[in-house]
């Protein structure tokens, strides 16, 4: 019996900006989700494992969307590099066949793809001692962080 596909690869182009915003407001989004999860957790007192898998979730994503807030606070503040936010980056991801809602993983699977093509590529059209390219630098640094994050619950 052959296994059927649960996701398929998917490929995209988008703009270095466009990047940068979908993939910070997913990451921002899941932080939102897993705390407000490890909150409703914590209301009761036979979760207390289960709310330090959220916490621990939570605080790993929103450490990393302070740092990419920062980050895109330095590249947005060089008004001279604004044409190459416009350059186009190519990235693929995991998404899941069907109707039904993806994984935190897949959503972030696509944010960290997304984040990551669009670090590259401002590092490969920067100097390297720029602050710009720096901030490149800490973005992928952020990435790497969940790279491994595993999600608690029944559908991480």
């Amino acid at each position: 019996m052959t296994r059927r596909k649960t996701f398929k690869m998917v490929e995209a182009n988008r703009t270095i900006q466009g990047c940068l915003e979908d993939g910070a407001r997913d990451i921002e989004s899941l932080a939102k989700e897993m705390q407000e999860a490890a909150d409703n957790i914590g209301e009761y007192q036979e979760g207390i494992m289960k709310h330090i898998a959220y916490e621990d979730a939570a605080s790993a994503l929103e450490n990393a969307n302070a740092d990419l807030r920062d980050a895109f606070g330095t590249i947005q503040a060089s008004e001279d590099i604004s044409e190459h936010l416009d350059a186009l980056v190519h990235y693929q991801y995991a998404w899941p066949y069907g109707k039904r809602p993806p994984a935190r993983h897949h959503v972030l699977g696509q944010a960290t793809a997304q984040l990551t093509a669009a670090a590259e590529e401002l590092q490969r059209l920067l100097p390297k001692g720029y602050e710009p390219y720096k901030a490149a630098n800490d973005i992928l640094t952020a990435v790497d962080v969940l790279t491994g994050l595993q999600f608690p619950g029944m559908y991480g």
